[in-house]
């Protein structure tokens, strides 16, 4: 196979296969995936216990394509499963506010105004905390979250302070 015919090859196999020259492999795509479904299927609990009419939750996996994980001893993988995680421990966050917080019932009439959670992850994998914003009209939670996956229980403060 001369020079051209194997630069030919190579550019259809990478375009072919942008998961893997996103620098994620198929093991995180798939654990992408099962996050998803965990993620969506678990925030009926939330709308359960907040008294939400809808309440659905995305995720923007972009940022955890591009991360280095090679440079923190992680993987796209285990990064996807830890995140599905953090978010299930966030939902939690969300009922114990609903539910047994001192102020429960003025919480749960604000949580219970969200239609919309949007997941996605910071731009820089260094950034440890998790980041809360809600908009104008209270009825969007958008949830940055740390690249590793890690869930820090002062998490639980930065949602709270979303209503101060």
């Amino acid at each position: 196979m001369n020079r051209k015919s194997t630069l030919a090859l190579l550019a259809l196999f990478t375009l072919s296969t942008p998961a893997l020259a996103a620098g994620i492999g198929i093991k995180a795509k798939a654990a992408q995936s099962q996050a998803q479904e965990r993620i969506q299927t678990e925030v009926a609990q939330v709308a359960q216990s907040c008294g939400n009419a809808t309440l659905t939750a995305t995720i923007d996996w972009s940022a955890w394509s591009g991360y280095d994980y090679s440079t923190e001893r992680m993987d796209g993988e285990k990064a996807a499963r830890w995140t599905s995680g953090v978010i299930n421990n966030i939902y939690n966050d969300m009922i114990n506010l609903c539910t047994k917080h001192e102020y429960a019932s003025a919480y749960k009439a604000e949580l219970s105004k969200i239609t919309t959670i949007n997941f996605s992850g910071h731009a820089d994998f260094a950034v440890r905390d998790t980041a809360f914003k809600l908009s104008e009209d209270g009825t969007v939670l958008n949830v940055t979250l740390n690249g590793n996956g890690a869930y820090n229980s002062k998490f639980a403060n930065f949602l709270e302070a979303v209503w101060e």
